[in-house]
């Protein structure tokens, strides 16, 4: 995607830091003079991989609370970017979160190894992504079937 993409420096849990990370290659900041907090980062292009659903809510407890977001922002032009499991809310916007580099990788690290020299690099992320996703999935019609059984066990 490309055009005005504002992305808030509290997908940090240090903002400021974020924010002094940007300003090194020279991305554009865009602050508000009325928050309080530190200013938007602002890029031009990026491209996202990855899913992003609304939940099975039936009885419409959480409204707009409701979705959930495995998606990846893949931004080369910036290191510090690349990489990011984002929340889409809008086509305009982005909220970030990001618990650690690379979480988990040394568990599967053999594995993914073994899919490039089978497959080669291209295919092997498309194999990995795949595996992912079945589990997901997996575990998301395990949890409707329990969720329909909660729902038609409570009162009212």
């Amino acid at each position: 995607m490309s055009g005005s993409i504002l992305i808030s420096s509290w997908i940090s849990p240090n903002p400021d830091i974020l924010v002094d990370r940007a300003r090194e290659p020279g991305v554009r900041l865009v602050a508000d003079p009325k928050a309080k907090g530190p200013p938007l980062i602002g890029i031009d292009k990026a491209r996202l991989r990855g899913v992003d659903f609304k939940l099975f809510d039936p009885r419409g407890l959480y409204l707009g609370a409701d979705r959930m977001s495995f998606v990846f922002l893949e931004c080369a032009d910036y290191s510090f970017l690349d990489g990011r499991l984002v929340e889409v809310a809008t086509r305009e916007d982005f909220w970030w979160h990001r618990a650690e580099e690379m979480q988990g990788y040394a568990d599967y690290r053999q594995v993914f190894e073994e899919l490039q020299a089978d497959r080669g690099a291209e295919n092997a992320e498309e194999a990995a992504f795949d595996a992912v996703l079945a589990t997901f999935s997996q575990h998301v019609e395990h949890w409707i079937g329990e969720m329909e059984g909660w729902a038609k066990r409570e009162p009212g």
